[in-house]
């Protein structure tokens, strides 16, 4: 795959310009909790600006963040026509018609989720225990009382990040 070069000022008022660890996977890192982007999925990391207390999550942490993003575009974007060409116009993966996912890692290690039509946030998902990162993606995928099997598959099929 060709490297791309994007301006990335547009972005800059989220934060979205300063950790790029993710921007190969069309990703941002902002530190804006409430991002002037509709981003797909995002991760808040507070630099101080916006009053948020989000630490910076770990490289393994992305790469759970980043299969969790590619799970949702290929379960409702799949190949699309559309979707790729959004993929070499922006440096960001956007969608004004999806629920964006915002998700947040605290001080003391806990992971929480916030979509972007909820009114408050980002809370522990119905728990006031700090929760795992993947508690809080298999909370995600959950109605009733157990995770979706497509998102079960998902994570078994990739057991280097989901763990066995």
């Amino acid at each position: 795959m060709s490297e791309r070069t994007y301006d990335l000022s547009d972005f800059a008022k989220d934060g979205a310009d300063k950790d790029l660890r993710l921007l190969d996977r069309h990703i941002p890192i902002v530190s804006n909790e409430w991002p002037s982007f509709n981003y797909i999925t995002s991760v808040v990391v507070s630099l101080g600006d916006f009053g948020g207390c989000y630490v910076s999550p770990s490289d393994d942490e992305l790469a759970m963040v980043a299969s969790f993003h590619d799970e949702y575009t290929e379960h409702y974007y799949g190949g699309s026509g559309w979707f790729n060409r959004m993929r070499k116009r922006t440096p960001f993966d956007l969608d004004g018609g999806a629920n964006g996912r915002f998700l947040c890692k605290y001080e003391h290690g806990g992971w929480a989720l916030k979509v972007r039509t909820w009114e408050h946030g980002p809370r522990p998902m119905r728990n006031d225990k700090p929760m795992s990162l993947l508690a809080v993606l298999d909370r995600h995928h959950t109605i009733g009382n157990e995770p979706m099997p497509r998102w079960v598959d998902w994570k078994a099929a990739r057991p280097k990040i989901f763990g066995k």
